[in-house]
């Protein structure tokens, strides 16, 4: 994108924060244990360990420690901890 448009991350995300302010738009989260699911399928891990991810996720969520953080790595750190 930075270099379409000439403009360089920074201000590119600035811009972007911007926008999504003035026009109270509401951006979807991606929950992390959907992905989760597409993750594990992919790596052929069991059942079991899908399960136990999800249970990880939940609890990490309730303590709030993967706010504001990619759900895609997210779920596959807790996939990788089991």
């Amino acid at each position: 994108m930075q270099k379409v448009s000439g403009v360089n991350r920074r201000n590119l995300t600035k811009y972007y924060r911007l926008l999504i302010k003035e026009f109270n738009w509401q951006i979807p989260v991606v929950d992390p244990t959907q992905c989760v699911v597409r993750i594990a399928n992919n790596a052929g891990v069991s059942e079991k360990t899908k399960r136990t991810a999800i249970d990880i996720l939940h609890k990490v969520k309730q303590q709030g420690f993967i706010d504001g953080k990619d759900p895609t790595s997210v779920a596959a750190a807790a996939i990788y901890i089991f």
